[in-house]
């Protein structure tokens, strides 16, 4: 008798707890909800030689190419890939950074996004107005003294210049070295002026991921522009 409460207190110990069930629940839920998640892109090429990446299978017309690898962030935090065919059969290949927010996050005074955009014949770096929910996009000021970005420890990036369309357009050497710096380092700062404003506006510090990895597809995403 005594050898059987023994074996039953031993089994007993080896199952696992209520508490231990739920967190064990609890986790599996975490990861399968993670905005970390990463999401495939497919790169798909018709009969007649066209390719467009897109987040969605392949349809039965098309081929699945080089789909190895073609991951792309879907975090609410990181940079993601988008492609775009004008109307006049121009294409632009670009990665565009998440929601920005100059001020804080508390008391923002708006939000930007960083747009990286190549073409056959150049690679160019916007800085675009977001309008947020329920409010108009704030314009940016036609001051642009100490309007650029910055990445913590390199040169502060201010050859920028007013768009017709709003858009505050980087010039292309500083964009090549944006482009070089986060591929090494994804903390940068923004630094804006809007119209009807007092003074320079700043963001805090920005770490945004999966800036590499889109990269490479917009890189991929070029050789494929007719």
């Amino acid at each position: 008798m005594a050898a059987r409460r023994s074996s039953r207190r031993a089994l007993h110990l080896l199952e696992p707890t209520t508490t231990m069930k739920l967190l064990i629940a609890l986790f599996a839920c975490w990861m399968l909800a993670s905005p970390l998640a990463h999401a495939t892109t497919f790169k798909c090429q018709a009969a007649n030689g066209r390719v467009i990446f897109q987040d969605i299978p392949c349809s039965a017309e098309t081929t699945t190419a080089n789909v190895t690898g073609a991951q792309t962030m879907v975090a609410p935090d990181a940079w993601r890939f988008e492609r775009i065919d004008e109307a006049g059969g121009r294409g632009i290949c670009l990665i565009v950074s998440p929601p920005i927010a100059i001020g804080s996050r508390s008391r923002s005074a708006g939000q930007v996004q960083i747009r990286i955009e190549h073409t056959k014949e150049m690679v160019e770096a916007l800085i675009t107005p977001v309008a947020q929910v329920g409010s108009p996009t704030t314009p940016f000021d036609s001051n642009l003294a100490e309007v650029g970005i910055y990445v913590p420890g390199q040169r502060f990036l201010g050859d920028v210049r007013l768009t017709p369309a709003g858009a505050l357009r980087v010039g292309a050497a500083d964009t090549a070295l944006l482009t070089d710096y986060l591929v090494h380092d994804d903390n940068l700062t923004v630094r804006v002026r809007y119209m009807k404003a007092n003074g320079l506006r700043e963001s805090v510090r920005q770490t945004m991921s999966g800036f590499v990895a889109n990269l490479q597809l917009a890189k991929d995403c070029v050789r494929t522009l007719r």
